[in-house]
């Protein structure tokens, strides 16, 4: 089979080991390096190349697609070639570059995304000569098993990524607020029916030292806020409020008092 070896002059060296893999396989391959005489018109010569080819292969890459390479002139010349690159044309990724960089011509079949050797794989990808009719091209999917789709497949591999992020955003936004809720409620048992239970009278001055329900205080915006949310548990039996941060902080127990100017305290009456 005779191949038309498309890619950028900076990818030249792996292009070179793809056409000593293709050559090996027993494929006829225009290589502009060693298929080009010196002189003549060289522009010509790569377009009767091309129109001479059974098939062709495109290597991706960032240079390769940039406007003005002549790899996207010679993806020209096998456009007006074949009208569809279906069983014909064979775009492999050489690195990788978003998926709207890509010709469309290159994505209207799948993307070979080598993950080992590139020349074996691109070399395997080729279809065999028995394949290569003049009547209806063959499906891609039979011709090229060994393909990867490879702007969908990255699309889904996104899509995932974001919907992952997603589902981790809504769970953190409906976790976090119940366990806030829950340590809140300090797991305290509800308020005894018939009961109504009473705050002492607020403690300027006051620091209730130890004691706490948690390592982390409510916050609150007042001494009165903090006292009602002990007087609503059962199991609160003092509160000391931090002025400033209004940090609250529920307590299991009546620790010792001491002066601190910056608190102010109450106890549960009994």
């Amino acid at each position: 089979m005779q191949i038309f070896l498309s890619y950028a002059s900076v990818d030249r060296e792996l292009a070179d080991e793809i056409h000593l893999a293709m050559l090996g396989a027993g494929h006829k391959v225009f290589f502009d390096k060693e298929s080009l005489p010196p002189g003549g018109d060289y522009q010509t010569k790569i377009r009767k190349a091309v129109a001479d080819s059974d098939f062709f292969v495109f290597l991706i890459s960032p240079e390769s697609v940039k406007k003005g390479s002549f790899a996207l002139t010679e993806l020209g010349y096998a456009r007006n070639k074949w009208k569809h690159p279906k069983g014909r044309v064979l775009p492999v990724m050489l690195r990788t570059i978003p998926c709207a960089n890509i010709p469309m011509y290159l994505k209207a079949v799948t993307v070979l995304e080598p993950e080992g050797n590139v020349a074996a794989e691109v070399t395997e990808a080729i279809p065999s000569d028995a394949s290569m009719t003049d009547g209806p091209t063959p499906p891609r999917e039979a011709t090229l098993p060994t393909e990867k789709k490879g702007c969908l497949n990255l699309q889904i591999r996104t899509s995932k990524f974001l919907l992952a992020i997603a589902i981790i955003v809504v769970a953190a936004a409906l976790v976090v607020p119940a366990l806030f809720n829950n340590w809140d409620k300090h797991t305290a048992a509800p308020t005894s029916p018939g009961v109504t239970p009473r705050m002492g009278p607020l403690l300027p001055g006051i620091q209730l030292r130890g004691g706490n329900f948690s390592q982390t205080p409510i916050l609150v915006a007042s001494a009165e806020e903090c006292s009602e949310r002990c007087r609503q548990l059962n199991s609160c039996l003092a509160m000391t409020f931090v002025t400033g941060p209004g940090h609250c902080w529920l307590k299991n127990a009546v620790p010792p008092q001491s002066q601190n100017s910056k608190m102010v305290s109450a106890i549960k009456e009994q």
